[in-house]
């Protein structure tokens, strides 16, 4: 078949060649067209196909005599796209509230977009507003239910604050539950109220009512039942006769019943007066003769005492040491300045670098340990002249414990303050014995026992239950997944030879161990969890969990923590499913419809972060502790407190970003900072704005600096730095005993000139014959590898709490522990609570509001 293009027959087709004639005609055609049409064109007869090519020559000319830009390389591209990334990133960002705008910094940010991870970040900032923007919608709908005032102005200003942190927005949303029941409680009484009065008023009104009806029926019966005038005066005057004779006669009973029941009166206060004179005459011979008693037997009694009681049972009070009496004077070069220390090599042999301030630092440090040693010996080798350092205290026991227990309390001041401070610092001995004799007056311990064995040195013994010791382990437990160095389900902790459980007894583990076999686990109903709804899942699961541990016996305080905070129960007998924490989709508690709860960066199966909050809020409802309202009242500062018109020791642990504690305490005329030798060993103390006595260090190096020392009776902080003793007996056995003692002598140095690995305390936990009981104190979290360090990690809050509420058991000075740690603060209510000590609790809530138990009348 022909091409398309040719028609068949055609005489021009590709099936015929052309003559040469016919060849040479159509090319003489075509040049003339050509020809004529370039001369039609306007272009001055040249054709069209010439003049495209002199157009296009002028063109490329053109082109070439212009600059071309510059080559892009891929360096420079790829730099551009993460500045255009960054930027989008930064944007993004700035649409945060305030209270999540610093998470995302413009340095961590640049970080993602250099390293490739734009998309992971774009997602962390998506999730978050879409987290702010939840936490918003479900602040403001049931903020809409509170009617405008000051609460509801107050809590919009604190929205953006809190949104994006799941804690604080559930304390917000707490805060607004609690006014809003509040409210619907008023609304409700003044309903009653409005009811009550309207029912009065109708009451009133058919009285009314039916007295008109009845005065007018009665004037009815008047008019109808009336006679003649004359008949009604006589009848009237004969009705006044008898009314006038039987009030004579009312009135004649009435007067010898009136003396009758005079006389009678006077009898009873004759046979009275002569009864109380009988007794107040028996109560005078008695009490004669129970002072005689008492005289008698405390004389035989302090005989025997001097006889059998060692020296240091005296009482001396801090009012009766006189001013101190002398630092230690036997010290022949006390006018030369202290040397710094040398350079020491380091673990690699290489020599450290050189540092004035630190060791100088050192220096005094080292000094006030001879002067520690001196003391001790000069207490065993030269006891008269031992006892003329404090002429007021007869005791050289005594004497050694005031010396010692002050000079560790200067060591851990001096310890605590920045080397840079010392750099140019020249001290002599001679200051540092004027600087202790002037804290010895400050530092609130007494030595020995008073009459009735209620002083600081006696052993206190608390007791609990088979039931309270296996709650107190399990809150032991679940400090430390607080505190992230337990990652263990309760009943794998209880036999992990690295944890904290070692320290107590087989027999106590083993009743832990018992309670989790008996405890329903969650994986057993893993099949049969109901599809919880979207918009009341919280509720349903509360009640799900309620169902399944409503057969538990006892155990009340473990099963409402169950309860309450959800994830608990699913780390008890397996650490939520995922005991390796290599996926959170392993979750037992995914699993059944529940949350996922993890922590950390990158997130990992965890129970920390997870509870602490609820503990902290939930004190009344787990125990039935009550609780007082917010008592913050913007100015820094609480009023109508119980006791109002004694000095309140505040004992501070830890608090929130706004140092809210820090200052009510500065700010409130009756508060004092309390700083016990427990707080000396928590390593959270350099955190503290006024709780471990910032103010106090600042007032010492001055005093260094200056040789003045009455910049020391400026001090801020009621010391009281002693030993600590106390324990919890389970029956026959030792729960918890507590030992924390003070080394006379200062702690002990391998090489002179070098300083020591220790410091002035030791603390020991159910120390037995087995075992040592020495933990390692002061560590970090991260440094909580073993049963040891883990031990110190969990006294170093613990022993704050515990050695406030021991000492409020017999001491008049109302003494608190503030911390805005919830699991702290809980543990302090359950201590205090099962041994039926008055519990004083101060709590930071971690919203700028402070609450209170002990405080103020709840």
């Amino acid at each position: 078949m022909p091409p398309k293009r040719y028609r068949e027959g055609s005489p021009n087709t590709v099936l015929r060649s052309m003559s040469s004639e016919e060849s040479g005609n159509s090319m003489n055609i075509n040049l003339s067209q050509n020809t004529l049409n370039s001369r039609n064109n306007g272009y001055g007869g040249f054709s069209n196909n010439e003049n495209g090519n002199l157009e296009r020559t002028a063109k490329r000319r053109k082109n070439n005599s212009q600059p071309r830009p510059p080559l892009v390389t891929a360096a420079q591209a790829a730099g551009s796209k993460q500045k255009a990334n960054y930027e989008k990133l930064r944007i993004k960002r700035n649409s945060l509230p305030r209270g999540l705008y610093n998470i995302f910094s413009n340095a961590r940010l640049q970080n993602a977009v250099n390293q490739g991870r734009y998309q992971n970040m774009n997602t962390q900032i998506k999730s978050k507003i879409k987290l702010a923007n939840n936490h918003e919608r479900r602040i403001k709908n049931q903020l809409n239910k509170i009617p405008n005032g000051i609460f509801r102005r107050n809590t919009t200003f604190k929205i953006n604050n809190v949104i994006g942190n799941n804690s604080k927005t559930n304390a917000l949303l707490q805060q607004i539950n609690t006014e809003q029941k509040k409210i619907n409680a008023n609304a409700k009484a003044k309903a009653a109220e409005n009811a009550k009065k309207a029912a009065a008023n109708k009451a009133a009104e058919n009285a009314k009512k039916a007295a008109a009806n009845k005065a007018a029926e009665n004037a009815k019966k008047a008019v109808r039942n009336r006679v003649a005038p004359v008949n009604l005066r006589a009848k009237k005057k004969a009705a006044a006769a008898a009314q006038a004779t039987e009030n004579a006669k009312a009135k004649a009973e009435n007067q010898e019943k009136n003396r009758k029941k005079a006389q009678n009166t006077i009898n009873k206060a004759i046979t009275n007066k002569r009864q109380r004179n009988a007794n107040e005459l028996n109560m005078l011979r008695k009490s004669k003769a129970a002072a005689n008693k008492a005289v008698a037997n405390k004389a035989r009694a302090n005989a025997k005492a001097k006889a059998a009681t060692p020296a240091n049972s005296v009482r001396n009070s801090v009012t009766n040491i006189g001013n101190g009496g002398n630092s230690l004077n036997n010290n022949a070069n006390s006018s030369a300045f202290i040397a710094p220390t040398k350079r020491e090599r380091k673990a690699d042999g290489k020599l450290e670098k050189d540092d004035a301030g630190k060791f100088m630092k050192r220096g005094i440090l080292l000094e006030i340990i001879k002067m520690s040693s001196r003391t001790i010996n000069m207490a065993n080798n030269n006891r008269n002249g031992f006892l003329k350092l404090m002429p007021t205290v007869n005791n050289a026991n005594s004497i050694l414990e005031y010396h010692t227990y002050t000079w560790a309390l200067l060591y851990d001041l001096i310890s605590t303050i920045d080397g840079t401070k010392f750099a140019a610092l020249q001290i002599t001995p001679k200051t540092l014995k004027d600087i202790h004799k002037k804290l010895m007056v400050k530092n609130t311990y007494t030595t020995g026992r008073s009459t009735g064995g209620m002083g600081n040195r006696q052993e206190r013994v608390f007791n609990f239950t088979d039931e309270e010791v296996v709650e107190f382990l399990f809150l032991i437990w679940l400090d430390g997944n607080h505190d992230e160095y337990i990652h263990k389900s309760f009943i794998e902790w209880l036999d992990d030879k690295e944890s904290n459980a070692t320290y107590f007894t087989t027999t106590h583990r083993e009743l832990a161990k018992k309670f989790v076999r008996e405890f329903p686990d969650p994986r057993i109903y893993i099949n049969n969890v109901p599809k919880f709804s979207k918009t009341n899942a919280k509720k349903e699961r509360e009640e799900f969990i309620t169902q399944a541990l409503k057969s538990v016996k006892g155990y009340e305080t473990i099963r409402k923590i169950c309860i309450e905070t959800e994830s608990v129960w699913f780390f008890i007998h397996n650490y939520n499913g995922d005991p390796r924490r290599v996926s959170t989709k392993n979750q037992t508690s995914v699993k059944m419809n529940f949350p996922t709860f993890s922590g950390g960066n990158p997130s990992k199966t965890s129970l920390a972060g997870n509870f602490e909050s609820i503990l902290k809020m939930g004190i009344e409802k787990i125990l039935n502790i009550k609780q007082s309202d917010y008592i913050y009242t913007g100015t820094w500062e609480i009023n109508k407190l119980k006791q109002g018109n004694m000095i309140h020791e505040v004992s501070l642990d830890q608090e929130s970003g706004d140092k809210i504690l820090s200052k009510t305490i500065t700010n409130t005329p009756k508060f004092r900072p309390y700083i016990t030798t427990a707080s000396l060993i928590d390593p959270g103390k350099h955190m503290l704005d006024s709780g471990a006595g910032s103010t106090d260090r600042l007032l010492l190096l001055n005093a260094m600096k200056t040789n003045n020392m009455n910049f020391l009776d400026n001090l801020q902080c009621h010391y009281h730095v002693g030993p600590v003793k106390f324990v919890i007996r389970n029956g026959s056995l030792n729960f918890l005993k507590v030992d924390l003692s003070i080394r006379k002598g200062g702690p002990p140095t391998n090489k002179p000139g070098k300083m020591p690995t220790l410091d002035f305390f030791q603390l020991k936990i159910n120390e037995t014959n087995r075992q040592s009981g020495v933990i390692k104190q002061g560590g970090k979290k991260a440094e909580a590898k073993n049963s040891a360090s883990k031990m110190g990690k969990f006294m170093g809050d613990a022993l704050q709490y515990m050695t406030v509420s021991v000492q409020n058991t017999y001491r008049g000075k109302p003494r608190y522990f503030a911390s805005g740690d919830g699991s702290a603060c809980f543990m302090n209510a359950y201590f205090c609570q099962k041994l039926k000590i008055p519990l004083r609790l101060i709590i930071d809530t971690g919203v700028s509001d402070i609450r209170s138990i002990g405080l103020r009348n709840n």
